[in-house]
């Protein structure tokens, strides 16, 4: 079995000297993968609530500071040599085709081949507004 484990790209924790100690030590500590997610905003009232929240606090506090998912793996991955660099789900609607294969692909590079992008559609629809993709 092969663990992984998210890297602190949201909330306090999310600074670049924090998520390059934490890759170098999961690393070491034996974590096969390192994991990242993606939203592109946290709106004040949101249309849709995050799972499990209320309107008064309609999804973690924390993901008002949310670092973006590819920069996040570029520090984790000029940190690290083993472990395998991964989005659990990265919104591709968000981002135009032919830049999302360029950055995915100098990711995989310069991680030498780690990258395991993992594609999705999100479902917080403030945020395809926000990004112009509704």
């Amino acid at each position: 079995m092969d663990m992984g484990i998210a890297l602190p790209q949201y909330g306090t924790h999310a600074r670049p000297e924090v998520i390059s100690a934490f890759a170098r030590d999961a690393e070491d500590a034996g974590f096969d993968s390192l994991w990242v997610g993606d939203r592109s905003l946290a709106p004040v009232s949101p249309s849709d609530l995050y799972p499990g929240h209320t309107p008064e606090v309609p999804y973690p506090p924390q993901y008002k500071t949310f670092l973006d998912p590819l920069v996040v793996l570029t520090l984790a991955a000029a940190s690290t040599h083993r472990a395998r660099l991964g989005t659990s789900t990265l919104n591709a609607p968000w981002y135009p085709a032919l830049l999302l294969a360029r950055s995915l692909t100098s990711l995989d590079l310069a991680s030498g081949g780690r990258l395991d992008p993992g594609l999705g559609i999100g479902w917080l629809r403030d945020e395809y507004t926000a990004v112009n993709a509704d």
